[in-house]
């Protein structure tokens, strides 16, 4: 409402106010008819006056709701806008003047709109760059300028310097604002920041570049396909798989199995993705394909509510090619250890044969009478025999452990009857240097053990022996005691302690590798070849412990290793300091007269063999007959009873394996085809004792025979026995 008619309404009020005091104040009845007429044409002037005055007010208040309808409606337009979350920016047109510039253009610019900002200095306002040379936007290419013209735009490489020297890319839309008649008033413009998401897009789009490079130039190839119940089709493969199927790309895309490969192939690759969709699982498989192997990984992808299967090849034709060789290879490395296995055995053979002979026959020698410069010479060469026996022997074990073909055996054994045993056999090279030689079992160290006892022996055989060897003075120890232990298993831990010669700490890192000695003099004053303590290592590990050296020179050395055992159930003790006294020389041989029924049969090849293995068991007593080889034996057997056979395994014409099947043949003509038969051979191995026991034979003597060994094989099989005081 305008003043002026504010003002009207206001004296037609007080008009209206005046007349009616005036009428209440007047006496109707002294009024004339003209005075009336007057009175009642004022009334319906002022009446008329009211009316105009009352639609005067009505008007006014619909235009005071509609103002207030309009102010409400442009405070919810003004809370839209405030909250949008891109920026929005309208300007007069063609002024340029700003008329809407909400809260997000200005935080986004980091600043107020200029408010004389004008068509001329928009872009400077705005400090606008081209994202790609990050030169000065065009004016003209400026989306609020295109819409003064009544143009539309999209651009998204609008990079905005903020005053606090950060820049922002804008993704900005403009249009024109028109009126009624489509005249341009106006141009507005949202925009929003698309820094974050220019960078996502950019780091996808080159991760997916570097895959697509990946996968183009890796030996890989990758495919995609979609399976349903009739067929299974190629929804995108890489190139190179493209290249392995023969078919171009263009053209793989989109075809069945059964289009890209024969039927039978394409049966069983549908088969397989088929498999693969409907189980929901990963599939590992290796194909053929035109002359190419192939190792294949075929598994399922969810796509929304389908599923696609993924997979991807790899050409293994030259792995397998190399696997071939490999094996190949290992087939001539195996028949290369085979050989040099035959050859150890054979030259083990043939070394032992003439050192069986040679040890015997000492071994006769010294039950003869002799002077005493003789026996010590005769010894001399039986301990020289004996050591070039210890030292084959060390070379095949050592051998035997590298190609992996020793196994361990599992035998229940008294722990502290075999320690005995073992100090017993050094008792008299001890007592013949002073040496005090002894054994110290601790109290909680099971004796009943279950392991293999021949290797045990083995291992303390060799340290005891080295520490015999090194000591002049003093005493050897064998100390064992208890590592640990549980319901199934124990470890013990073994010590050899000497007063010897010791160990320099350099050389400590080294005692146990092959060939290898302390100091080269050793071997000229002590002899030995060093293989004794790496076979004592490679044993101790294959027995489940380690080893270990502790040395102080010219004073003490400690060996020691640990070896794992199965515990028994029944536990038994037994005396746990037991000093062996020292023994003196014993004479080898108590005469002995002849027994009856000794007739033994001896199948040797060898000469100097034949005539020392008669000889030692003629002078027991025994009738001794010969054969040379297999067939010879054979012929004696169809022809006289014998108690025993010793027969050598290794003999021409037929060696001791064929003739041993001959007499266990029924069929054949040997009187007694159950006849005990006892192997002689060189070969000194648990399987070269198997073998000789599958072979039919009845027990077994490593050459060179030992003259106690061979009486005890008489005595057990041929029932042979001669009293005790006359036993050796």
């Amino acid at each position: 409402m305008s003043d002026q008619q504010s003002e009207a309404a206001r004296q037609r009020r007080q008009r209206a106010e005046e007349k009616a005091r005036q009428l209440k104040a007047t006496d109707l009845q002294g009024l004339s008819p003209d005075e009336v007429q007057q009175l009642f044409h004022e009334l319906q002037v002022h009446q008329i006056e009211l009316e105009m005055q009352n639609e005067e007010l009505r008007r006014t208040q619909l235009l005071l709701k509609s103002e207030e309808s309009l102010q409400h409606q442009n405070n919810l337009f003004i809370t839209l806008l405030n909250n949008l979350p891109i920026g929005v920016f309208m300007v007069e047109a063609p002024s340029g003047r700003p008329l809407v510039v909400n809260d997000a253009a200005v935080q986004l610019l980091g600043r107020g709109i200029i408010p004389h900002a004008s068509r001329q200095n928009l872009a400077e306002v705005y400090k606008a760059f081209k994202q790609k040379d990050h030169q000065p936007y065009p004016p003209e290419e400026m989306p609020i300028l295109l819409g003064m013209k009544g143009i539309k735009s999209h651009v998204d490489d609008m990079v905005i310097e903020r005053p606090d020297g950060s820049e922002i890319l804008l993704e900005i839309i403009g249009s024109p604002v028109k009126d009624d008649q489509g005249k341009i008033w106006a141009s507005l413009v949202n925009f929003s920041d698309i820094t974050a998401r220019k960078e996502a897009e950019n780091q996808l789009k080159e991760t997916k570049n570097l895959l697509t490079l990946f996968i183009q130039n890796s030996p890989i190839y990758a495919y995609i396909k979609d399976v349903n119940s009739s067929d299974s089709r190629v929804v995108m493969a890489s190139e190179n798989f493209q290249e392995m199927i023969g078919i171009p790309g263009s053209k793989m895309t989109g075809k069945t199995m059964q289009e890209l490969f024969p039927p039978d192939i394409a049966a069983k690759i549908f088969a397989d993705d088929k498999a693969v969709v409907s189980a929901n699982k990963i599939l590992l498989l290796e194909e053929e394909f035109n002359d190419h192997s192939y190792h294949s990984i075929k598994f399922p992808i969810i796509q929304g509510e389908k599923t696609l299967l993924a997979g991807y090849t790899i050409d293994i034709t030259e792995r397998k090619r190399f696997e071939e060789e490999l094996y190949r290879a290992k087939l001539a490395a195996d028949a290369a250890n085979t050989a040099k296995s035959h050859f150890l055995t054979n030259m083990s053979h043939e070394i032992r044969t003439p050192i069986n002979g040679v040890v015997g026959l000492i071994e006769l020698l010294l039950g003869t009478e002799l002077t005493r410069e003789q026996r010590e010479y005769a010894e001399l060469v039986k301990l020289s025999g004996k050591n070039l026996v210890e030292l084959i022997s060390n070379i095949l074990d050592l051998s035997k452990i590298e190609a992996h073909k020793i196994e361990l055996e599992e035998v229940c054994f008294n722990l502290n009857k075999e320690m005995n045993g073992i100090m017993a056999l050094f008792a008299l090279r001890a007592g013949k240097k002073g040496l005090e030689l002894k054994t110290e079992i601790e109290q909680d160290v099971p004796l009943l053990l279950k392991g293999d006892a021949g290797r045990l022996r083995q291992i303390i055989t060799n340290l005891v022996s080295n520490a015999i060897k090194f000591t002049e003075k003093g005493s050897v120890t064998l100390h064992i005691s208890k590592d640990q232990e549980n319901d199934q298993q124990t470890t013990l831990r073994f010590q050899v302690h000497d007063t010897g010669i010791g160990i320099a700490a350099e050389k400590l890192e080294e005692i146990f590798q092959p060939f290898t000695q302390a100091d080269s003099t050793t071997t000229r004053r002590y002899g030995g070849t060093g293989l004794g303590l790496t076979i004592v290592r490679q044993i101790a590990e294959l027995m489940g412990g380690t080893v270990g050296v502790v040395s102080q020179e010219s004073v003490a050395t400690t060996f020691w290793f640990t070896a794992v055992f199965v515990t028994p159930v029944e536990r038994r003790s037994a005396p746990r300091d037991v000093s062996l006294a020292r023994e003196g020389i014993k004479s080898p041989f108590p005469p002995i007269t002849a027994l009856p029924n000794n007739r033994v049969l001896v199948a040797e090849d060898d000469f100097t063999n034949q005539l020392m293995t008669k000889a030692i068991m003629e002078k027991f007593g025994y009738q001794v007959d010969v054969a040379n080889n297999g067939a010879e034996a054979l012929s004696l057997l169809e022809k006289t009873d014998y108690a025993l056979v010793l027969m050598d395994c290794m003999m021409p014409i037929l060696n001791g394996f064929e003739a041993t099947a001959v007499i266990r043949d029924p069929t054949s003509a040997v009187r007694n085809h159950a006849l005990p038969v006892i192997a002689l051979t060189a070969n000194a191995f648990k399987e070269d004792r198997a073998r000789c026991l599958a072979a039919g034979m009845d027990d077994y003597l490593a050459k060179p025979i030992d003259v106690t060994n061979v009486l005890a094989m008489l005595e057990k099989w041929a029932g042979f026995s001669m009293p005790a005081e006359k036993r050796r």
